[in-house]
């Protein structure tokens, strides 16, 4: 999927992309203010490179666009240590004029919510020389915090120069963005806030450590259990905090707290993505207090613009037990088909119940003009 800013956008570096990254790295201006070196690239060289590069699971790299510009440069998660939950970050961008409209932050804030929430990543690293103004004012913006420095430890412009060690913890960005209230503002990339009646916000974000407890809650709660189509049993802290470690490493789903009033009051799960065929399952589990106030069908249109407009699915299932009135209502408002009821198809308190399988499509919801109800567009 592309990694979503406020104004940019990060997607996978293509073919036409060779000539824009061999012109930053032939610049003698960007040589001098980056770490690394090179001999003049050739464009066979950039097109080996290419070559090596692409499927590179360790070494991450994004071209950086905006609607306004188009490509302006390049982002990178490289030694991307797995088992440790660390990797090295870095940005480069095409032109200095470009480097003072909020590129560079918005860069660094996109990939560090790419990196924390979606990858699971500890911390992240980097370096900047002392005299790379912009670098140590963008980053330090963004929170990240020099840990030490290599005395004399680049040879470049015929001197020796001191590299200063950089790096943020995962618990420093959320620290940030709780600070600054970044993803807030305008967000118009990601998951947007949507603005609720009489000045009330709901909004979708990322499963966080936080959430424990209210996870533990929904999955735990007597009349939740009652409705579900699985059958979940009670845990206790400490296992829930084991299955959140093991969600991280999740490929076929995408997870999202609901939060009503900067509070988190229930989860969205889109599950069974298959990229292949375009599909997902969706479904949703809110705090028994907040039912009935228009929290579901909203937070729901939000999750749904995620589900067509960010990972590009056309169609979007969901399965509801036949006496979860409340959900197959939910569900019709929304515009989802009833396509049949699997008859006897789960077990609950020792009686086989139906299930009402419905869909919905792409098409379908924008030809409802849902989408004019969602986000502060």
């Amino acid at each position: 999927m592309n990694i979503k800013g406020k104004i940019v956008t990060l997607r996978a570096v293509e073919l036409e992309d060779m000539e824009l990254l061999r012109g930053m790295l032939n610049d003698p201006e960007m040589e001098k203010a980056v770490v690394g070196w090179s001999f003049p690239v050739s464009k066979y060289s950039q097109q080996k490179w290419y070559e090596s590069a692409i499927g590179n699971q360790k070494n991450q790299r994004y071209v950086i666009e905006t609607n306004e510009d188009g490509a302006v440069g390049i982002a990178t998660l490289y030694d991307i240590d797995w088992k440790n939950r660390r990797a090295t970050h870095g940005i480069k961008l095409a032109n200095k004029e470009r480097r003072t409209k909020g590129i560079g932050t918005d860069t660094i804030m996109a990939i560090m919510r790419y990196a924390f929430d979606e990858l699971g990543l500890h911390r992240l690293d980097g370096s900047w020389f002392d005299d790379n103004i912009a670098s140590k004012g963008v980053y330090t913006k963004c929170g990240w915090t020099v840990e030490g420095v290599k005395r004399e430890y680049v040879y470049k412009g015929g001197e020796y120069k001191d590299l200063s060690i950089v790096g943020i913890l995962a618990a420093d960005y959320y620290a940030l963005i709780k600070r600054n209230h970044y993803w807030e503002e305008n967000p118009g990339g990601g998951i947007n806030k949507i603005e609720f009646q009489n000045d009330e916000f709901i909004n979708l974000r990322s499963v966080e450590a936080r959430d424990a407890e209210l996870l533990m809650t929904l999955n735990n709660d007597v009349n939740t259990m009652k409705y579900v189509v699985g059958n979940p049993t009670i845990v206790t802290m400490d296992e829930q905090l084991i299955w959140m470690e093991k969600i991280k490493l999740e490929k076929d789903k995408k997870r999202f707290i609901v939060q009503y009033k900067n509070k988190a009051v229930g989860t969205i799960i889109i599950s069974d993505i298959n990229r292949k065929d375009s599909t997902a399952n969706i479904n949703i589990k809110l705090l028994p207090e907040v039912r009935g106030k228009g929290i579901g069908k909203t937070s729901m249109r939000q999750a749904l613009r995620c589900c067509f407009e960010e990972l590009k699915l056309y169609c979007i299932t969901a399965h509801v037990l036949l006496d979860n009135t409340n959900s197959l209502a939910l569900f019709d408002n929304l515009g989802f088909k009833r396509e049949g009821i699997l008859k006897n198809r789960v077990i609950k308190n020792g009686e086989r119940k139906d299930i009402v399988s419905f869909s919905i499509l792409e098409t379908e919801l924008a030809a409802m003009n849902e989408w004019k109800c969602i986000g502060n567009e």
